[in-house]
């Protein structure tokens, strides 16, 4: 694909309907995935992030989406999807929000998006909010160990409602693993103790 295909995919984004804008954002995030076009498709795409016509601001998004489900980091457009998720039109900020769930597990990228989804969780959209919410439940799920939960739950922030369930979040980690851990132990005391004359045969056969 060349230059000038790209730039006319990037046009179908207006065309206004809903099959051909569609298609092109497909493409498009495929050709975001080729390293010969990534850096043509991410820039020209970012610019329609600004546009003035919502649709074109959603299939840009959604154009973004396909490519970074290939894997593609989309590094350069975080800080503006991170404005859209406040965006004047619905549709624009939900898919916005569920994109940022591939920049939270980007760590440069974690802190915008995490403060971004934390100011989504004020806000008066009900599906963002519980689309934020659910985003960041299973982030934390994730995580591994302790110290990779704090470094997601102190970035969540932007409004009340985000501390509240940051505070959640970490309550409900570590009652999980606390349980993991006395599950463990209630293990080892249940070992049956090996008699003497046991011990002896175990190491005649080892």
């Amino acid at each position: 694909m060349d230059e000038n295909e790209i730039k006319d995919l990037i046009k179908q984004l207006s065309y206004g309907k809903v099959n051909i804008s569609l298609d092109a954002s497909k493409t498009l995030g495929c050709a975001a995935a080729n390293e010969k076009t990534k850096e043509l498709v991410l820039n020209l795409l970012i610019e329609k992030l600004f546009d003035g016509d919502k649709d074109v601001r959603w299939y840009a998004v959604r154009a973004l989406e396909c490519a970074a489900e290939k894997g593609v980091n989309i590094s350069a457009a975080v800080p503006k999807l991170a404005e859209l998720v406040s965006d004047k039109d619905k549709d624009v900020r939900a898919i916005t929000t569920w994109i940022l769930s591939y920049a939270i597990k980007n760590r440069a990228d974690a802190p915008i998006a995490l403060s971004a989804l934390g100011k989504a969780l004020g806000g008066a959209d009900h599906t963002v909010r519980r689309a934020a919410e659910g985003i960041l439940k299973d982030a934390a799920e994730n995580c591994k160990t302790k110290e990779e939960l704090l470094r997601l739950v102190r970035e969540i922030k932007g409004s009340p409602e985000a501390r509240k369930l940051a505070k959640e979040i970490y309550e409900k980690w570590m009652e999980k693993q606390n349980k993991k851990t006395g599950e463990l132990q209630k293990q080892k005391m249940r070992k049956p103790k090996r008699e003497p004359g046991e011990k002896k045969l175990m190491k005649l056969v080892n």
